[in-house]
């Protein structure tokens, strides 16, 4: 049985789900985060034999209703491998919730009505599992793209469990993914992982503290933009560490360097949160900007984030 820990997906379908309350205590070493509700979800329609029609396209009758699905093939299948993986274990956390969300929100040309849909199959692992026993086979050069998301989301809360770890292996064994290859692109994936995270509280540490310790005013805003940073959480609290300590901008922007341009964007934006919730933050935002130039990133992207 499922728990649903954060209901930001909305109201878990009639398959009985155990619901934690909205004032639940978040995981060990977890900040707490804000919850919204959502509409609920829709009652589930009777199976099709076929729920493709003659031009190709998809049913949504697995997910609730019967209409064309429009997102991508290859969201459809992050969809549903990030939400397996998130339900694994049997609790779906809110940074879960909240990574799946990421996902749904960036596909602009769902209706409402089909919005709605994704968002009861995504919160629902038996829904899940009928869209991955119907999907196509995704195309071999997106594999390595979409095992990589889902194994993101299984440390997006701090912890990879074993029942994450089997599901992540069994969809690389449905994808037709060697056990050896799984294995050598996780390796790749821990490796550039603790780099992003190492990267991330190295520009914390050069904005907050401008080369000399950062304020202990500041720390919580730290921890909560480590927490937003998928990687275990005993390097989580290593790097708060980090991320107090002194840094200069030139060490900032050397810990990123070997990013490739997006992560090195994605690094920098780590500190906009944070930085949004200190009472005078044109300095740290100055400082930002300043770390920007150093990194090769366009002081315009800074700008952005903060409009």
């Amino acid at each position: 049985m499922t728990r649903v820990r954060s209901s930001t997906l909305g109201e878990p379908s009639h398959t009985a789900k155990e619901v934690r309350t909205a004032g639940a205590a978040p995981r060990s070493g977890a900040p707490g985060r804000s919850r919204t509700a959502a509409p609920p979800s829709r009652p589930r329609a009777a199976l099709p034999r076929d729920p493709r029609r003659r031009d190709g396209t998809w049913q949504l009758d697995r997910l609730g209703y019967d209409a064309q699905v429009a997102l991508d093939p290859i969201k459809q299948w992050t969809l549903v491998c990030s939400g397996l993986v998130a339900h694994a274990d049997g609790v779906l956390d809110g940074s879960e919730c909240e990574r799946l969300m990421n996902v749904l929100e960036g596909s602009d040309d769902l209706d409402g009505e089909e919005y709605g849909a994704w968002m009861a199959a995504i919160s629902d692992a038996t829904r899940l599992e009928e869209l991955l026993a119907v999907l196509q086979p995704p195309p071999a050069e997106s594999h390595r793209e979409l095992l990589e998301g889902a194994w993101v989301m299984a440390v997006v809360d701090g912890q990879r469990t074993p029942e994450e770890s089997a599901m992540l292996e069994r969809l690389a064994a449905t994808m037709g993914v060697e056990p050896l290859q799984l294995e050598y692109w996780r390796e790749a994936w821990s490796s550039a992982e603790q780099e992003f995270a190492r990267g991330v509280a190295c520009v914390l540490a050069w904005v907050m503290g401008n080369g000399a310790p950062a304020p202990s005013n500041v720390r919580a805003a730290v921890a909560d933009a480590l927490w937003a940073t998928p990687c275990e959480q005993a390097l989580r609290d290593e790097l708060v560490g980090r991320a107090m300590a002194p840094c200069t901008r030139d060490e900032a922007a050397a810990a990123v360097a070997g990013m490739s341009r997006a992560r090195r964007i994605a690094a920098l934006q780590r500190s906009v949160v944070a930085i949004s919730r200190l009472p005078r933050s044109d300095e740290h935002r100055r400082r930002l900007v300043d770390l920007a130039w150093a990194a090769s990133v366009p002081a315009e992207h800074v700008d952005r984030w903060f409009h």
